[in-house]
């Protein structure tokens, strides 16, 4: 029975939008009835029926037209998706049949004076409109079928949100790829929506029915297709939508529908960011103008992952010129075409522990701000290779620090990692020292220049990160490797890292060390499952899982703050400062391990990393 059916008085059922929805059913319904009882009536008397018959037909007909109606309404005949109908619908619409015709054949019974019409006739009228019902329910979707060769090996597409967006989705998938995608319906928690049609095609029910629509129609993609929907529901909804085995995918914005490739699916696939659900992070921009705007900003490693964004966000707070200074020629070239319009972009490739090189890029460009990005990451790769991770970590860092520091910079930034905290790895203990450095810079120089540090967890799509890494193996059709099954790991998005770092570097005023608000720890695992379940796959069955070990220098659980640190907060809300103690350093130690490092002494070079950053790697 419909849903309709909520106590409310029969006036109210027959409200507008539910007459609007089924009216044209309706009149086809009333047609039907009108021609079966025109036609049962000659057939009955072999096409020569008496005229007494004739003119009781006159009376009866629209008594039993609104009969018809009304058991057809009862029985939920214009409240079902008939588009996808099974021989189960049969039912309602034989017993509708059987209910109206018993019910004319009564009425006329005990209509005031003779029968309108005999028996035979109206039993026969009724077998009449019970096969036209079927055949105006049942027909269309079957021909459709029967002609839709074009959708054999197609995909069937489940579109969330009956709005703009689901229209112009829908639309792409109709008047452009009906060969390869298939669309069984939409999905809206607008219930004023339920049954309606959007380019023909109904709206199935809400977030609640979405694991059975797609069960039932053997849905392939799920596409979500709302603009406005904020991040709360759009994780509830992408929760709902990984528990089914169909692949996901989202609208990038409405601009990509407007300048996009029309031809093509207006989807993207839900990625990882998408997972993390932080969505964008708000910067004070006149602040982080104020530092920036028609200055000299030099970036090291600006062919990296976090530098290349870093150039590109810098560019859109008006910079008089930016160095990116890099030792990767590859990178640098992409990086420059990649740049053109966005304002001056100055490639250079340099070795950031060359000291008369940077003294040399320092003195042609008196760079105003630093970002200093340039640093070797990879933990278990620095822990084969310590001496190079000192050298460009450690000693890299220094030579930048100073060069700032000579030259008169406002600013120089750090960027730092969450390694660095209580370091278990030679690359930790690295950036750890490299913070206590620029911290100590504020500390025993009168300069102008401000120094500080920015620290922070992993951030996604960095090169050779674990989520390209997971993409890749899950394209390459497995096995995924993930480390160690209770490992987590702090995430956000490089675009948003890069501006809390630009907005920390405006929120300095001395020597500093900030923190940037991570969100709470991701399980390596679950990220692992979330990216297979979202291609469509299953995790151990169709994409195996290997747990491969910790590697060296790896901890199962990362920290933002050691246990002597604290924080306190900043006037951004993403952005804490951090209280650290033990940042003097040994000048005699520092130095013996760049001596260390020139007479390639790893051994040495190693026992002194760890005694000047307390670390036990």
């Amino acid at each position: 029975m419909s849903k309709i059916f909520t106590g409310k008085p029969f006036s109210t059922l027959l409200s507008v939008s539910v007459l609007k929805r089924s009216g044209y059913l309706m009149v086809l319904d009333g047609l039907i009835v009108a021609l079966s009882f025109y036609l049962a009536l000659p057939a009955r008397f072999a096409g020569r029926p008496p005229q007494q018959w004739l003119d009781g037909l006159f009376e009866l007909l629209p008594i039993a037209i609104l009969a018809f109606l009304i058991t057809n309404y009862v029985f939920g005949l214009y409240h079902r998706i008939w588009q996808y109908a099974t021989t189960t619908e049969v039912v309602p619409v034989s017993l509708s049949a059987a209910v109206a015709t018993s019910a004319v054949a009564l009425i006329d019974l005990i209509y005031p004076g003779e029968r309108q019409l005999p028996l035979g006739t109206i039993l026969l009228a009724g077998f009449f409109s019970l096969v036209g019902f079927l055949f105006i329910r049942y027909f269309p979707p079957l021909l459709n079928n029967l002609t839709r060769t074009s959708f054999e090996g197609s995909k069937k597409v489940l579109i969330i949100g009956a709005g703009q967006a689901g229209n112009m989705v829908g639309g792409a998938i109709q008047e452009n790829l009906k060969g390869q995608y298939q669309l069984v319906g939409y999905i809206d928690d607008d219930l004023s929506k339920k049954n309606m049609r959007v380019r023909g095609v109904s709206v199935l029910g809400t977030r609640s029915n979405i694991n059975d629509i797609v069960n039932r129609y053997s849905v392939d993609l799920i596409a979500i297709a709302m603009i406005n929907i904020d991040d709360f529901n759009f994780q509830k909804i992408l929760e709902i939508c990984e528990s089914t085995n169909a692949a996901i995918k989202s609208i990038p914005n409405l601009l990509s529908f407007v300048e996009g490739d029309q031809l093509g699916l207006p989807l993207r696939d839900v990625t990882a960011e998408d997972l993390l659900g932080r969505g964008q992070a708000i910067i004070d921009h006149n602040a982080c103008m104020g530092i920036i705007q028609g200055r000299v900003v030099l970036v090291t490693g600006a062919a990296g992952s976090i530098g290349s964004e870093l150039c590109a966000q810098l560019a859109e707070l008006e910079p008089k010129k930016i160095i990116a200074l890099d030792n990767n020629e590859s990178g640098l070239f992409d990086l420059k075409n990649t740049f053109q319009g966005k304002g001056e972009l100055v490639p250079v490739i340099a070795d950031i522990t060359d000291k008369s090189t940077v003294t040399s890029v320092f003195q042609n460009n008196v760079p105003d701000v630093v970002f200093h990005a340039a640093a070797y990451k990879h933990v278990p790769l620095m822990q084969t290779y310590p001496l190079e991770a000192i050298k460009i970590n450690v000693s890299g860092t220094m030579t930048i620090a100073e060069a700032a520091s000579q030259f008169g910079s406002e600013r120089f930034v750090l960027v730092s990692t969450d390694k660095a905290v209580e370091p278990s790895s030679v690359m930790g203990a690295t950036k750890r020292l490299a913070e206590m450095i620029i911290l100590q810079n504020n500390q025993t120089r009168q300069q102008k220049t401000v120094f500080s540090a920015v620290r922070f967890g992993n951030v996604l799509r960095s090169r050779g990160s674990v989520v390209p890494t997971f993409e890749q193996q899950i394209d390459n059709g497995g096995p995924v490797t993930v480390t160690h099954k209770d490992m987590k790991r702090y995430f956000m998005s490089i675009s948003e890292a890069v501006k809390l770092m630009i907005q920390a570097a405006a929120n300095a005023n001395t020597g500093e060390l900030f923190m940037l608000d991570m969100g709470e720890p991701i399980s390596i695992d679950q990220l692992a499952h979330r990216l297979i379940r979202l291609r469509g796959l299953r995790p151990g069955v169709d994409i195996s899982i290997e747990y491969v070990g910790k590697r060296p220098g790896e901890k199962i659980y990362e920290k933002l703050i050691g246990e002597t640190e604290q924080f306190t907060n900043t006037s951004h809300a993403s952005v804490f400062r951090v209280n650290t103690v033990n940042t003097k350093i040994a000048k005699g130690e520092l130095k013996s391990l760049l001596s260390s490092l020139k007479e390639y002494d790893q051994e040495l070079s190693l026992k002194l990393l760890k005694r000047l950053t307390n670390s036990s790697f």
